[in-house]
This record gives C-alpha cells, structure tokens and sequence, in this order.
C-alpha cells in the first residue's frame, strides 16, 4: 500500500477487493490505505507451527459508503459488505486438490452456499466477486440466461458446484455473457506462458441486471500479478450523509473490482 502508483488505483474506484492476502491476525493494523477509504479483513488463525498463512480477503472501501461488515453472512475466506439493499461477497475458495480441514473447520463450499442462502431469504441483492477457483467453460446457471463465451472450455466439479449455487441464488455469471462482449470473454489466471484459464467470476442476482442497475463488467490484465483485474459497475442507493461522485469503483481482487455509479439518495 505504500506504492504511491498502486495506491492511486485504489483510489480509481470506490471499491477495492482482494483475496489470498495471506496475512495475520492484527497485521492489517499496519496496512496504510488512502485518505477516505476503510479497510475491512477476514484472515486466517496461523496453525500451531506458525507456518506461512494462506488465503484471507480484504477490501478497502470508500468510508462514505457506510459499508455494513456482515459477519454472520461471512467466512474465513470470504467477507460479506452490505450497502443498502446489496450484498457484496469477496470470494476465495482453495483450489479442489486442497484440503480445507487444515484452514477451517467447515467446508467453504458448504458456508458460503448457506450464506448466500440466507442473503436470498433476506430478500438482499448479491454480487459475487473473487476466485472461487471454478472451471465454467460457457455453462449458465439458468436456461434464460444469456449464452456466455469463454477462452477457458475446461468445466470441473467446483465450476459445475458454482453454476448450481447461482441457479439456487437467482443469479447469473457477468463473465463471458454477450452484454459485456469481448472484454468479459478473456481469460482471468495466468502461469508462464503456456498457462490461461477462467477461474476467477463475478456474478450477480438477476434482479439487478433485469433493472438496469449492472451497466458495465470488464476483464483487464495486470503487469504485476498472475491475475487479471475484474471491474462490474453496480449501481446502488446510498443513504443520506453518504455522497458519492460519479466515478467508478473497483471491488477488485488482486485482481477484482466492484463499481458503484450514479446513486440516488435516499
């Protein structure tokens, strides 16, 4: 955070998410963010033999955004941010080959399908946005979504476990989908030369697209990670004492980016 170019990225967007931060509990103290904006973390408990920690997710947010922490909506991989009416799910889930039961003692796949689920009941909005480290290829979570494109045509369990937990959600995958063409379409995981693939998603309740409210998603490569930086405008209410401008906003991953425009004032 102490790049003076990174943190003029950060400050392009009113949202910033990130996972596989790997840091401790209370290391965040000493993570400086921009003037104006809040940094909010999920971090693993180091085991016994204090190895190196994996995983976590952080964001950091416009403060006037009055972003809401839901805890009981969140994880130890993935934070739930509530403004308004909207959900906003940073997403890490370990790769399928890993075992979770060494980080945590509940399946991911298992705790973030329930909270989602009782994001539903709530009747919130949902965006999901990080790497749920899933193989899609062009599936859709339900028959009148649109057809979706992808460079990646690899489809694994974890992809297939993800399109259902869409379809159960009322959701729908921004990547690949013809609204958002060609940038959606790119790859998103980058190793060496020989390696590209999709694995990294942001998806969103239907609702939102069906309002209007989801103008803009774009798949950008990044020069300094084997990521690409995913950016979704969504376009929600911010209560009053809470201004916001007109730009855009990034709920970005190394990689991901969340955006807010043109919010009216309740």
């Amino acid at each position: 955070m102490d790049c003076l170019e990174f943190r003029q990225i950060l400050e392009e967007f009113d949202m910033n998410f990130f996972q596989e931060t790997h840091l401790r509990p209370a290391q965040d103290r000493n993570v400086r963010v921009p003037d104006g904006y809040s940094l909010y973390t999920r971090v693993r408990t180091p085991g016994p033999t204090f190895d190196k920690v994996y995983g976590g997710v952080a964001a950091v947010v416009r403060s006037d955004l009055r972003a809401v922490v839901r805890d009981d909506l969140s994880g130890v991989d993935f934070m739930a941010l509530q403004i308004n009416d909207v959900v906003f799910f940073n997403v890490y889930i370990l790769p399928e080959t890993s075992s979770w039961c060494l980080y945590m003692n509940k399946d991911p796949e298992q705790a973030l399908a329930s909270a989602m689920a009782r994001a539903r009941e709530a009747k919130l909005h949902a965006v999901l946005a990080g790497d749920p480290n899933a193989h899609t290829a062009d599936l859709v979570a339900r028959p009148e979504d649109p057809p979706r494109v992808s460079s990646d045509m690899v489809v694994t369990k974890r992809g297939r476990w993800l399109t259902a937990l869409l379809r159960d959600c009322d959701m729908e995958y921004l990547n690949g989908t013809s609204r958002f063409a060609p940038s959606s379409e790119r790859c998103t995981f980058f190793r060496g030369e020989s390696v590209a693939t999709v694995i990294d998603y942001v998806a969103c309740s239907s609702a939102l697209v069906a309002a209007g409210r989801v103008p803009e998603m774009s798949i950008d490569e990044l020069a300094w990670s084997d990521h690409a930086a995913l950016h979704v405008t969504v376009k929600v209410h911010i209560t009053p004492g809470g201004s916001l401008s007109k730009r855009k906003r990034k709920a970005g991953k190394r990689k991901l980016q969340a955006e807010s425009i043109e919010p009216s004032v309740l």
